[in-house]
């Protein structure tokens, strides 16, 4: 028996959820329930304030969408049976974490576009997942974590995300933007708009072959590359003027030289350099 409460300012009260979990013959329990699309926020309250809430059943979310607020602590999807997610309209902020975690089903997900604020954001262990809501209105995180959602090909999502931390947090080595498992992630566009992080680890990306996207990257706190084995450029890297830790390995294809030239562009060299399998082919 679960129990999601909020709290007294909301004057409709979520039910107990005790209700069986739809079938997967049932048809419905791939759709977003109706009450989702329909559901207009109670101004004022915050949904199970100071608690994590979890969906894992069409039921569980349609009770959590007639009871909806504009306001979360923190929120997990993670759905048995849902293809597309949508909805959650009306939540604007998230304290502390949006997760999507353990979907197998899902596919779509075009609900909280009007999110404005949320500490951090994973994705997690979606194996048909393609697509991100745009969160628009986004412009800082303290993490960003995505990982074995092989077919997710694009970040744009984050279109206007312009710091993940930052690199004098004492936490920097923990907050950060963290791609590790996605196999169709050929690039990192999506991510133009990013000013500075606290790290940045890609790890175990088969066909990303370039950091293309972060133009606009100017302060990182760690740079990890591991086990991107078609790798073979550094370029998006040209703004990147702060980088305090910097470790690659496992890009055979990724040339020495070309870490050199971006090292020598730095304003000073980072405190710690990891290189293992580089190739030493000559850049021309």
């Amino acid at each position: 028996m679960t129990f999601l409460k909020i709290n007294t300012f909301c004057p409709i009260l979520l039910l107990l959820l005790g209700t069986a979990a739809l079938g997967c013959s049932d048809p419905a329990a791939s759709r977003t329930p109706q009450s989702c699309l329909e559901a207009t926020a109670e101004p004022g309250c915050v949904l199970a304030d100071g608690e994590r809430v979890t969906l894992r059943t069409a039921d569980d979310l349609n009770e959590t969408c007639q009871a909806l607020c504009p306001r979360a602590y923190s929120l997990t999807f993670s759905l048995d049976t849902t293809e597309q997610l949508q909805g959650f309209a009306d939540l604007t902020h998230i304290d502390a974490s949006l997760r999507f975690s353990g979907n197998p089903e899902l596919q779509r997900v075009e609900a909280l576009a009007g999110v404005q604020e949320v500490g951090s954001i994973e994705v997690l262990n979606n194996p048909n997942l393609t697509n991100l809501p745009s969160f628009a209105n986004l412009t800082r995180l303290d993490g960003l974590r995505i990982e074995r959602t092989p077919n997710l090909e694009t970040l744009r999502a984050f279109a206007n995300l312009r710091e993940v931390g930052f690199p004098d947090d004492p936490r920097a080595a923990e907050r950060g933007v963290f791609l590790r498992d996605l196999q169709r992630l050929s690039d990192l566009e999506g991510l133009n708009a990013l000013e500075r992080a606290g790290t940045l680890h890609l790890t175990h990306n088969p066909n990303l072959t370039s950091l293309d996207g972060l133009n606009n990257l100017q302060a990182l706190g760690g740079l990890h590359l591991h086990a991107n084995p078609s790798l073979t450029t550094l370029s998006g890297l040209d703004a990147l003027q702060r980088l305090d830790r910097l470790a690659i390995s496992g890009s055979p294809e990724l040339r020495r030289c070309e870490v050199d030239a971006l090292l020598a562009s730095l304003e000073t060299p980072p405190r710690t350099i990891e290189l293992n399998d580089l190739s030493d082919a000559p850049c021309t």
